[in-house]
């Protein structure tokens, strides 16, 4: 993963500590970090997933996990491409997540 950056915005109710991970074999494990959200209010951190292979393509997928989206979900890394990928947090009530493992799914196309 390359280039993680994100922005939300101040409020007056918050989801607090929302750190999460997400672990595979193939991308090793990347903290997502969206700090205080204010309840019912969409944050958004991008961030780049590369291909560093000079001849095989990849697919990715992005598991489901309650309040946190990734768009695209789903999609294909062509041999030393990148692709930005937005990573969006909405919760309706307070929660925390620490250290919350969201699955992606990296696999080889042949």
């Amino acid at each position: 993963l390359d280039n993680v950056r994100g922005s939300s915005k101040q409020g007056t109710e918050f989801v607090e500590d929302n750190i999460l991970d997400s672990v595979t074999a193939d991308i090793g494990a990347v903290h997502l970090n969206f700090g205080d959200c204010a309840i019912n209010e969409l944050h958004q951190m991008t961030f780049t997933l590369t291909n560093h292979s000079s001849t095989d393509p990849y697919r990715f997928s992005w598991g489901s996990v309650p309040n946190i989206t990734f768009v695209p979900n789903t999609g294909h890394l062509h041999p030393r491409c990148s692709k930005d990928i937005i990573a969006e947090f909405k919760a309706g009530e307070p929660v925390s997540f620490q250290n919350q493992a969201i699955p992606c799914k990296v696999g080889k196309i042949t």
